[in-house]
């Protein structure tokens, strides 16, 4: 009984030939015809045909045709979802949460999506014998579709929220650049309990408190509390202590980041271990 594939596509078909081609054995193949052809030479469309003499294996071109669509289609397939689902950004604006999105998609479940794709497409080539890999992906892969519309929107927030904590830092720096410096060296010691000691450049204790600077809309921590007094002492230097008691590195990074080439991070000195 003879068994007919055709596959039509805007991507080369070369990407997935050789797989497709391993599933159908040579000697079973009766007739294949590989093609390019387009009005337009910057949207061409693909076109390969093969029949064959037996039954062609539709679970064994089904995971082929997933292994294509993941590596050669996944970009191109979550930028259309993207332009029609979410603000219209600049085009590297746009690409940057895009890669976002797919490598945290990649390094969550990178065997989900070939699953639920397998599936689908096995579906799909039980009952047609021809398939549009763009049109399938638009109109009959909706879980697909859905996972990486959400990993889309966790990026696109990602960003935003980036770009918000950029403007609030350069914000910062413009403030420090204006304000009086209150001190000239401070060492800022980490206690193994994550709490803080300022020095000034003597090593005497600086005491201080509360400060009315609202970083994180009245939420307050130890970790507000120093920026918070850091913007108001506006030492010309900082040399951090300790740092070994910080798994996460965050506020620190953040301090670096205000303050430049002002911050400088101790490798360890008798101050450090200095009780």
């Amino acid at each position: 009984m003879e068994d007919t594939l055709n596959i039509i596509s805007r991507q080369p078909i070369s990407g997935c030939l050789p797989d497709i081609t391993k599933e159908i054995p040579c000697s079973d193949v009766d007739y294949i015809c590989f093609e390019k052809s387009g009005k337009r030479e910057d949207e061409p469309r693909y076109f390969l045909s093969i029949k064959s003499k037996r039954n062609i294996s539709v679970n064994g071109i089904a995971n082929c045709i997933s292994e294509w669509i993941l590596q050669d289609f996944e970009y191109s397939f979550a930028k259309y979802i993207f332009n029609q689902r979410f603000l219209t950004l600049y085009d590297d604006e746009a690409e940057k949460i895009i890669k976002s999105a797919l490598e945290s998609k990649y390094q969550a479940e990178k065997f989900y999506d070939k699953k639920i794709l397998v599936k689908k497409l096995t579906q799909y080539l039980q009952e047609n014998e021809s398939i549009s890999i763009d049109g399938f992906l638009r109109f009959r892969a909706k879980a697909y579709e859905r996972r990486i519309e959400e990993y889309l929107f966790d990026a696109t927030e990602e960003f935003f929220a980036e770009q918000e904590y950029k403007e609030f830092l350069q914000l910062i720096k413009l403030y420090l650049a204006k304000a009086q410096h209150q001190l000239g060296l401070l060492h800022i010691k980490v206690n193994c309990d994550g709490s803080f000691l300022l020095y000034d450049f003597k090593k005497a204790e600086v005491s201080f408190e509360r400060q009315n600077f609202d970083l994180c809309n009245g939420v307050y921590s130890k970790d507000t509390e120093l920026v918070s007094v850091l913007l108001t002492l506006n030492p010309k230097r900082i040399i951090w202590h300790n740092n070994c008691f910080f798994e996460d590195t965050t506020l620190m990074d953040s301090i670096k980041e205000i303050f430049e080439q002002r911050f400088a991070e101790c490798n360890g000195c008798e101050f450090c271990i200095k009780k």
